[in-house]
């Protein structure tokens, strides 16, 4: 056997591939650890899933788990048990899809990012036929008056938003405390509307939105603890502003959201238990070849 690499460059190397994250598996993969998170009677997500239909008004709801537990793959999972069922539609979003995972994030932020995503989101669904609905046309009016998005597109609002994003953040910020609630609760009617859409379209009962990757955020250094101090805020004390009229609403969160008594008190959770699944010999394989060893 030759000489072996030098270790610094190997180590580079397998570091990229533990980063190298392909996104969430999907429940249909042959990858997918079915009852991972209990099976029958005690499926998190079926209970999540029964929860949510319990629901005659609105819901707020937390998920939660420590990172790599198959959050997303969950939700994925919820979402589509609850579009199997005839009285129930659900959307899944991504906000790291329209801001970055260090992004410090205030209420304000979230709620017009999540109605950012929800109409991109019905607009992939439905394409023309949402675009030809007056809440689709006001809401791209509002847009561009009110949050100074400019060249607004359905179908390509992430990229408008991301490329902006640092310009609508600081107009945001300026708002007085009348503009921002006036703002905030825009944004909650524009959501409402969306929903009452999809209700009329499908003659569904509840409307379900599931908000993903919030648990990703966190601060860079020294902003670490700004951070956490922003997302408590947010979810902890912004529970009544997150209940959306119309909606459901289920947001995976950071797992220490859960030990917050008043949260646990007033938002039912769901927490994925720390486990985690790989294909071993798949495993082996990829670092024997980054380490440059053969058989």
């Amino acid at each position: 056997m030759g000489a072996k690499p030098s270790i610094e460059p190997l180590l580079d190397d397998f570091a990229s591939i533990l980063t190298n994250d392909p996104g969430a598996l999907d429940p249909t993969s042959r990858y997918y650890v079915p009852d991972l998170h209990g099976s029958n009677a005690n499926d998190v997500v079926k209970l999540l899933e029964r929860t949510l239909k319990r629901k005659e008004k609105s819901a707020l709801v937390y998920f939660s788990g420590q990172r790599g537990t198959g959050k997303s793959t969950e939700l994925k999972r919820l979402t589509t048990l609850l579009n199997g069922d005839p009285t129930s539609r659900a959307f899944m979003i991504d906000a790291l899809e329209f801001i970055s995972d260090s992004h410090p994030l205030e209420l304000i932020d979230l709620v017009l990012v999540m109605a950012l995503a929800f109409a991109e989101r019905l607009h992939t669904e439905y394409g023309a036929d949402f675009l030809h609905e007056s809440i689709a046309g006001r809401f791209g009016n509002w847009l561009e008056t009110e949050v100074a998005v400019s060249g607004f597109t359905f179908g390509g609002i992430k990229f408008d938003f991301r490329a902006q994003q640092q310009t609508v953040i600081g107009r945001l910020r300026e708002f007085d405390v009348a503009k921002r609630e006036r703002f905030i609760q825009d944004c909650r009617d524009y959501m409402s509307g969306l929903a009452q859409f999809v209700q009329q379209r499908h003659g569904v009962q509840r409307v379900v939105l599931i908000v993903d990757s919030l648990e990703r955020l966190r601060g860079v250094g020294t902003a670490a603890t700004d951070m956490f101090d922003c997302v408590v805020k947010v979810f902890d004390g912004g529970m009544d502003t997150l209940t959306l009229p119309q909606l459901h609403v289920v947001y995976s969160v950071p797992p220490y959201l859960t030990y917050l008594s008043n949260v646990r008190a007033r938002v039912p959770i769901s927490i994925l238990v720390s486990i985690r699944v790989c294909e071993a010999q798949l495993l082996v394989e990829e670092v024997r070849a980054t380490l440059g060893f053969t058989r």
